[in-house]
């Protein structure tokens, strides 16, 4: 999922990106106090993004969550 970073006040947020548009969409997913922190912050949602898709697939392949 695409995400875009908006500066809010004192805080940049991110959110996800409209496919359509390019326009942020829905709640924050998280701010920092720099565009620096929002851009770690996306990085961590891709990594939780990507440890949950791989245990989806190991959910179906095995039919074990633990």
């Amino acid at each position: 999922m695409p995400y875009t970073i908006v500066k809010r006040e004192n805080e940049w947020c991110v959110h996800k990106k409209n496919a359509q548009t390019g326009e942020a969409m829905g709640d924050s997913l998280g701010c920092g106090a720099t565009e620096k922190e929002a851009i770690a912050q996306i990085g961590a949602i891709a990594s939780a993004d990507k440890r949950e898709q791989a245990s989806l697939r190991y959910v179906e392949r095995y039919g074990v969550t633990d």
